[in-house]
Parts: C-alpha cells; structure tokens; sequence
C-alpha cells in the first residue's frame, strides 16, 4: 500500500518480438554492412532487439565515447558502425564524434530516439529539434522512421547511404515506442555488397590527364582518406610506378601506401612539415612538384600545411567521388571513385615511366631515408633525466610495430608525434589519428573500437594526459569488456599544444593551463579501474615497460614523463623565414 492507500500498478512487460519494428530496424542496419553498436541502453527497444541479434551491442559510459569507439571500430573494420543517443541531451553528446566522423569520412549510423510527428510541440520531456542540430554540417542525410513499416528500409537505406560515395554518417530517427510494435509484412531481404560503386569518370578526361602526367617534368601523388573508402591501394601504387610519381599522403590519408615503399614520401601536414618533421620532406616535394595529382583529399587548411603548398604555377589535377568538393579547387577535374578512376588512368598509363624521369622518387626517398637517420639521431640526442623525449618513444613503438598491429593516437601533440614518426610497412589503415577536427578525447575510445573489431595483433594507443581526462569513465569498460590494450599516457601535466600556443603567440606562460600538481597518479586511478599500470621515467626504461605491456594480458596503462617543452613538428612555431 503507499500514503494513498492503494498498490501501484504493475508496469506492463515489454518484449521485442520476431516481428517487431526494432528487430527489422537491427536486421536492415546488418543486412546494409553494421557489425557493432556503441551506446548507453538508448533507445531502449533498439538495444533490446541488439541483444537478440547478429549485430553486436557494446554498452558504454559516455554517448560521446561511444560514438569515439563507432568511428575507430569503423576505421579498423572498413564497414559502417551504428552508434546512438536517447532524445535531447544523450542526442546532444553524438555530436563531438559525429562532427570528427563527418570530416575524417567515417560512415556511422547515428541511432537517435524520437518522438512521433504527432507528440511533438507538447513539451514532451527531452523533446528537442534533432534533425537541426545533427542535421547539415554532422550527417550527410537525415532518415526518419515513422512507421514499422517503414523500420527495415529505413535502417538499410541509413547503413547504404553513410558507406556509399563519399563515406559520412547518417542520422536514423525512431521513436523507442514504435520500436516496439510488430510488423505484420516482414521485408525481403539480401545482404548489401560493401564498397564504393565503380563510378568512372569522363575517358576523355582521364586521357588529358594521363598526356600532361606523362610529359610532366616532376610529378607528384598526394593521396587522401579517399584512397582508405575506396580501397584504392593497388592502382595508386601502379600508377605511381607508371608516371614515376612519388607519393606524399595527407594525415587522414596515411597508409594509404606503405611507407617502406622507395615511392612513399611521409605524411604531410601542418602537425608534421614543421621543423625536424619527416613531414618537412613531403611538403619541400609538393612544392618542388610541377604537377601534383590529388586522390581523394579535400586539400583543407592542414593538408596544404597553411597554405604552404601549392604554388601558383603547380597544376593539379583532382580525382573524389565528391562533385561538391572536386569543385572547390582549381586544377582539372577528375569526378569518380578514387579505385575506378585510377584504373581507367592504368588503361592509357605507359608501361613504365618515362626514362629521364625514372630517377625522381628513388632521389627523393632516398633523400627521405638519409633525413630520418639524421631525425633519428636527433631524437636520440634529446632524452633527459627524469622524463623521456616523445621522438624515443615513438622510435620504440616503430621498433616493434608488426602489420597486424594498430597504433591509436588522441588529438593534439600526440597525433602530431604519432603521424609523423611512425612508419607503415603495409598499406591500409594502420596508424589513426582524429584529424578531421582534431577531437581530444577520442583516442581511448577510439582504440577501444579498434579493438573491438581487430582481434589480432596489438593496439596501442597514445595519448596526452590533458585527452585523456576526456575519457576516463571508459577505464572500467575496457575492464568489463576484457579488452587487450595498451595505453601510452604522455603526462607532462599540461595542455601543452594551449601552453606552447600561448607562449609563441602572446609570449605568456599561463600557469592555469597546468593540472596535477596535487600528486595526481594515473597508474592508481587505472589499477582502481581493474588495469594493470606502469611507471616510465627515462628511455632504457620505457622500451622495457612496452615489451611488458604487450605481454600483459588485458589493459595496460603505461604513464610516461615528458618534458612540458617537448615539442612536436608543427609547422607554426618554424621560424618565419
């Protein structure tokens, strides 16, 4: 009895169904490529349906990391991942990882609850305008389910349209109480070929394109995330081979040929081309290039390193699938699929490049290989007493990372050392870093999601001790879920890219950027959390603390002194010249 005298009523049970709308939204997003989901119960049919099928649920803390791991998962596993927010403010938290997904060109699935067409205006509790603010600028369309019916090509369609052309996410809107009604007809159904449709483009532009590469005097490849979505890898390299091309990679780009390779130039970029960078290289050949030939790069602000590159007189010719952004650059303009393009320039490619020219990318590689023993050497002369030089560590990382290993970094000074210093021996997706927007928080998450879709091999993720504030509930999931990962803590005990900024720009050391001064510990909150936790004060040390960790079992933290003046290749602090 309660103060009125009357037992309340029992709430009614719900279940979702063979036949309900949430199991033929689950079954559309997997029959459309979606593997995984990442979030927090919401909404609660949809999950419930997840548990029930062959796509597999990850419940997190945080509707922000769960999106982080949707985005790294995706990236490790080539396929569209769904992640999800209940109505209003867990809606409001997809939008970090949405915005970083959209401009790195991550297909994601967006699950968000809604309210019916007929609830809406009655200030319904968390009721809020989710096709607005996850609309334009995060989500390259807006789904919306308002029938059961409706649930199975709903879904498919959101799975389809976020991996197809240029991959981003799709928001999928549906209310939690029509998800659990049941579908009388039940859709046909076939599982969807994943990839990019061969779309081609004009022959006879490929043909112009091909006679000006041909004859070019010193041609150079920048290749995008474009080359990632496509899985373009074998006809970028043979082309490069054909034109005796050698080829520079943006930062989403990178892998997109193995950097071993005697035509790989390093990354370039406005967080690698800076002083003692490999990335320095890159760009001096980009702006040596009398013809540069764009795969799939949007060309923003740190790809062209601040304007660095090109010159005036460099002519560029351009391949995206975007009609959009193929438009917001001169040069001419080849409109298609990165893969499907670069075929048809195979097809009237010569056999081999030209004779005078042959020598190119072996004297610009080889340039390359002498500046990173000189790097190397650099690094090395740098470590001090009591912490350890991030050039050491990234040497010890590059020392022991094998082709089934994954190396994630979060934002800011880390990606900068990460993208830089490490050095594929395959192509393909290997070392990530959340270059889109630059998104700090997202590199614990991130590499959770890796780990979730790559079994095999190692994961290392590095990151500032400033990100990694950003995801420590994640801590315990990484514990829940048994996951094997080793995570790099630079702690310097300072927002270091803000400090450093700060100093450069208005010649200010502000003491209010740092934190931990109390004795803050990192390897104590991750030993509370279930991890293992080491300690690294100096280099001989760190290369034994790693080996240990990639031997342990389950999650490892490794915190890590460096220097609060170390600082990375950034283009903008190299003197003006």
């Amino acid at each position: 009895m309660n103060a009125f005298g009357s037992a309340p009523a029992a709430p009614p049970k719900l279940a979702i169904g063979a036949e309900s709308a949430a199991t033929r939204l689950v079954e559309g997003l997997h029959d459309g490529g979606v593997s995984a989901a990442f979030g927090l119960d919401d909404p609660r049919g949809f999950f419930a349906a997840l548990r029930k099928s062959e796509v597999e649920a990850n419940i997190v803390h945080d509707e922000r990391a769960g999106g982080f791991m949707a985005d790294g998962c995706s990236r490790a596993s080539g396929r569209p991942v769904a992640c999800s927010g209940i109505s209003g403010p867990g809606a409001i938290n997809l939008a970090p990882p949405l915005l970083e997904a959209y401009m790195s060109n991550i297909p994601l699935v967006a699950v968000v609850g809604e309210f019916l067409p007929a609830e809406r205006g009655r200030r319904c509790f968390q009721e809020a305008a989710h096709a607005s603010f996850l609309g334009a600028g995060l989500t390259k369309e807006v789904v919306e389910v308002r029938h059961g019916s409706e649930a199975y090509a709903g879904a498919r369609h959101a799975a389809e349209t976020a991996a197809s052309g240029r991959p981003r996410p799709v928001l999928l809107l549906v209310s939690d109480g029509l998800l659990w009604q049941d579908v009388v007809d039940p859709p046909e159904r076939s599982v969807a070929t994943l990839g990019a449709l061969p779309y081609s483009a004009s022959p006879a532009a490929v043909r112009e394109a091909c006679e000006t590469l041909t004859a070019a005097e010193r041609p150079v490849i920048l290749a995008g995330a474009g080359v990632h979505a496509s899985g373009a890898y074998s006809e970028l390299l043979q082309v490069a081979r054909r034109f005796g091309a050698p080829v520079a990679t943006s930062m989403s780009g990178k892998g997109a040929i193995a950097e071993d390779d005697p035509a790989a130039l390093g990354v370039v970029g406005s967080y690698t081309s800076g002083h003692e960078g490999r990335g320095a290289y890159a760009l001096d050949a980009l702006r040596e290039a009398s013809h540069v030939l764009v795969v799939g790069s949007d060309l923003d602000a740190l790809t062209v390193a601040d304007g660095a590159w090109p010159r005036p007189e460099t002519e560029i010719i351009r391949i995206d699938i975007d009609a959009e952004e193929i438009r917001s650059f001169p040069g001419r303009r080849l409109h298609g699929d990165a893969r499907a393009v670069l075929a048809q320039m195979l097809a009237e490619a010569p056999d081999e490049a030209e004779p005078d020219r042959a020598g190119w990318p072996a004297e610009k590689t080889s340039e390359l290989a002498e500046l990173d023993a000189e790097i190397a050497a650099a690094d090395r002369s740098r470590e001090g007493e009591g912490d350890v030089w991030p050039g050491l560590i990234m040497q010890e990382i590059n020392a022991r990372m094998g082709l089934r290993d994954w190396v994630v970094s979060d934002a800011s000074y880390s990606s900068s050392w990460v993208l830089d210093r490490l050095v594929q021996r395959r192509s393909g997706r290997q070392v990530l870093a959340p270059r889109g927007v630059g998104t700090l928080g997202w590199g614990l998450a991130a590499g959770m999601g890796v780990r979730r879709a790559a079994p095999d091999g190692d994961v290392t993720v590095v990151s500032g001790d400033g990100a990694l504030f950003f995801g420590l509930p994640e801590l315990e999931t990484a514990v829940r879920w048994g996951l094997d990962l080793n995570l790099i803590v630079l702690r310097n005990g300072v927002y270091g890219s803000q400090r450093q900024s700060n100093m450069w720009a208005q010649q200010q050391d502000y003491e209010d950027l740092a934190f931990g001064q109390g004795g803050l510990d990192h390897c104590a909150l991750a030993v509370a959390a279930g991890w293992s936790a080491l300690r690294v004060g100096d280099g001989t040390d760190f290369a034994e603390a790693y080996d240990e960790a990639r031997h342990t079992a389950g999650p490892t933290l490794m915190e890590v002194a460096v220097d609060a003046d170390a600082r990375p290749p950034l283009l903008k602090f190299d003197p003006v010249p």
